[in-house]
């Protein structure tokens, strides 16, 4: 029997989907925000609570896209608002596509945020354990079916195929080895039996920073140049006297480490003297806080003699040998971890799971066990097999989420943003030289980017030039995982809420209408905060009268509210989401790693409004 359904019911229906495939069938929702009426203790005051927010929420939202939007668009918002962000984004129930036989798959990452340490390693990150190449483990199993099976039953899932990498960026100069999430997490897997390639980036904080100003210096571009270093002894050392009042180094420890893994790759030796190594200095660093390079000798030779029955003579003058070596360029050095580490912006007591930031704050066994149902629910849809892909740790970070180094944006732990409500018009909004739009096009993306500045300084203004530089160098193009979006991004500058506000602030306000080169002229201008509008206006000598004028009437509006949301010094937001930089320098790092974080809300807002939006020609 064929009964009609009426068209209200089945749009009804497809928004009703999503909701009934997360509660199970039954829900009673508000705009999509669940209605806990399984609560003992929920009651109709509960839900008149919930209608009453949710009332202020869209009369909020009407009265902000009220004056940009028709009524449609407003309700096309609406729609998308109570469904929630992962049907917005197209992410509801998403798999993360066919696996396509390459080696590094960009499916299999996930939809975690990971950071790329494993790339260009050698010679930097010395690796103490390896299930896929060292001999004690030639024994264990390498279908990873056979681990799955293992797991099952409760064992661990031994597969000779490193489905963990565990990376510890330490000093252990420092101290508090015991601590360090990567070191317990990694030393924990390894007892149970876990299939885990362990891995140490041996660094101090002081070199890394001497290594910075040196490639700041000599304007070094490449970026596997290793960072010079001296040698670990100015003279030679024959004998372990010589070194009782020499302060120990970082530089030492990684050199000794760096040789035993010359020497002893791939034997059980290796991982269990590392560990056993830098407990006992984490001793030494704990009691005193001094540790000389005869303790550090002394205590190399005990250990060898404990786990390898080598005379300790014979081990001391391994070790003094050692580091009277000079680096050997063709193996793993100093000058190479140092640099790696600047590369990936990580330093001393960072930990990394699969290219996943680890710390004891944030439950590594929590972000373990997710990893784990991770890998292993890709083995179960065949994109991890015996044979491929050749590196699950290449391929993990190969995918969307990767990024190329650590910043303090991947760090946060909600995505928050902020609603800059300036009232300022487009007349403010100045456009990259490289972003062309014509009549008609619509773009896969739309980007407002705004900078925030207290103004009330010469820094103030070299953060708004410097701002305008990167800006107006800005492509008119992003990578969006493995495609391409076309995108049209807007920049302005806005002047802080203040009791006084300079006159620049009122020619920024028009930046649209005096144009990129005008303004950064402007903002070079020596003592440019004491200048009164008309002052500034006189600098420019081909400025359209129309445009003077409206400028010079401009009455800068310095009511709008910092939201106690938004960041105290001068900062930067793309579609809202903000950030203030380190130091108070702006890089283009932070605007493309900003830019890349709101690609994907960025394309389906687009998408959503595409109908609703109007894209006039850019004027140049």
């Amino acid at each position: 029997v064929h009964v009609p359904v009426p068209e209200e019911l089945v749009e009804l229906v497809d928004l009703m989907e999503p909701i009934m495939r997360q509660t199970s069938g039954v829900a009673l929702t508000i705009n999509g925000r669940r209605v806990p009426v399984g609560r003992p203790s929920f009651n109709v005051f509960d839900l008149l609570k919930m209608m009453r927010e949710e009332q202020e929420l869209l009369d909020g939202m009407s009265s902000k896209l009220g004056p940009f939007l028709p009524f449609k668009g407003i309700q096309q918002v609406q729609k998308v608002w109570s469904l929630g962000e992962g049907h917005f984004l197209g992410t509801e129930g998403q798999d993360s596509g066919d696996y396509d036989e390459n080696e590094d798959d960009p499916g299999v990452s996930g939809t975690v945020r990971r950071i790329d340490v494993g790339r260009k390693w050698k010679g930097a990150v010395l690796y103490v354990n390896d299930v896929e190449k060292d001999q004690m483990y030639m024994n264990w199993p390498r279908s990873v079916q056979q681990a799955i099976m293992a797991m099952q039953f409760g064992s661990p899932p031994t597969v000779r195929r490193n489905i963990f990498t565990v990376l510890s960026v330490l000093d252990p100069i420092e101290g508090k080895t015991a601590e360090h999430a990567g070191l317990g997490l990694g030393s924990q897997l390894m007892q149970a039996s876990y299939p885990v390639r362990l891995g140490y980036l041996i660094v101090n904080a002081k070199d890394l920073k001497q290594c910075k100003t040196w490639i700041r210096d000599n304007g070094i571009s490449d970026p596997d140049q290793p960072c010079p270093t001296d040698r670990v002894f100015d003279t030679k050392v024959t004998n372990i006297d010589q070194l009782q009042k020499i302060p120990a180094s970082t530089h030492a420890i990684h050199r000794l480490i760096a040789k035993m893994n010359e020497e002893y790759s791939g034997q059980p030796l290796l991982p269990s003297f590392a560990d056993y190594f830098l407990q006992r200095i984490d001793t030494f660093t704990t009691d005193d806080g001094s540790l000389t390079m005869g303790d550090m000798v002394r205590t190399f030779g005990e250990i060898m003699q404990q786990l390898d029955g080598m005379n300790p003579n014979s081990a001391i003058k391994f070790a003094i040998d050692a580091l009277n070596d000079v680096d050997n360029v063709g193996k793993s050095t100093y000058g190479k971890a140092l640099r790696f580490a600047l590369n990936r912006a990580v330093t001393p007591g960072m930990g990394f799971l699969n290219g996943r930031q680890i710390s004891i704050d944030n439950d590594p066994g929590k972000v373990f066990m997710e990893e784990q149902n991770h890998i292993f629910g890709l083995i179960m849809k065949g994109k991890i097999t015996d044979a491929k892909p050749k590196s699950i740790y290449g391929s993990l970070l190969a995918g969307d989420g990767v990024f190329p180094r650590l910043h303090p944006l991947l760090n946060e732990v909600d995505d928050a943003h902020v609603d800059l409500d300036h009232g300022l018009s487009s007349d403010a909004l100045l456009i990259p030289k490289n972003v062309v739009v014509g009549v008609g096009d619509v773009p896969d993306a739309v980007f407002v980017v705004e900078a925030v500045v207290n103004m009330k300084s010469k820094d103030d203004v070299d953060f708004v030039a410097n701002f305008i530089s990167i800006m107006d160098a800005c492509p008119n193009t992003l990578q969006d995982g493995s495609s391409t979006a076309n995108v049209l991004i807007g920049y302005r500058i806005l002047c802080a809420p203040s009791d006084s506000t300079p006159a620049l602030c009122s020619i920024l306000s028009n930046a649209g209408l005096v144009g990129v080169d005008r303004t950064k002229l402007i903002v070079s201008e020596d003592g440019i905060l004491e200048k009164s509008t008309n002052d500034i206006l006189d600098l420019i000598t081909d400025l359209d009268d129309e445009v003077r004028e409206t400028i010079s009437s401009f009455a800068y509006a310095n009511s709008w509210a910092r939201d106690k949301t938004m960041p105290i010094g001068n900062f930067v937001s793309v579609n809202g989401k903000s950030y203030a930089p380190e130091e108070g320098t702006l890089s283009e790092e932070d605007i493309e790693l900003l830019l890349s974080m709101e690609i994907s809300r960025s394309k389906a807002t687009t998408k959503m409004l595409s109908d609703h939006l109007v894209f006039a020609k850019s004027e140049k």
